[in-house]
């Protein structure tokens, strides 16, 4: 398979400007090879290809600022969901163990039954967090590769 049929079929589309541009870097080269092979002054020729040369490494540094800064800006946006699913995790668990606590077995019951809907919405709640997490970070080990 050829990387841009690759690069194509895994791109995330609403990440598209944030991929290198790798069509517009393979044609600068192409069109560059195609010039110095029609240009039969040798020194034209490598004039031609030093210039091409130049421009086609600033446009890669450009591309790798731009993926890397992105990269970056989406694990530290990752890292701080993963910190506040903890915080929201050990919330429902310091509540569930003070329930579990609670002194009088008839209280427990009772506040078990009125929570009941609650506790329900909160795992739920807790479960689409977690498996949105999961898949904001395959999307993002998607883009790595």
């Amino acid at each position: 398979m050829k990387f841009s049929d690759h690069l194509q079929t895994c791109m995330t589309p609403e990440w598209r400007k944030q991929y290198i541009t790798y069509w517009t870097l393979k044609s600068m080269l192409y069109a560059g090879m195609r010039k110095r092979f029609t240009d039969e002054d040798p020194h034209n020729c490598e004039r031609h290809l030093r210039s091409v040369q130049e421009v086609f490494f600033q446009t890669c540094s450009k591309e790798l600022v731009k993926v890397n800064r992105f990269y970056s800006e989406k694990f530290s946006e990752a890292q701080g969901r993963l910190t506040m699913l903890r915080l929201a995790v050990g919330d429902y668990q310091e509540k569930e163990k003070a329930e579990q606590q609670a002194p009088v077995w008839k209280l427990r019951r009772f506040l078990k039954a009125l929570k009941a809907d609650d506790e329900q919405q909160t795992k739920r709640g807790l479960s689409l967090a977690v498996r949105e997490f999961y898949y904001s970070l395959m999307l993002l080990q998607n883009y790595q590769v």
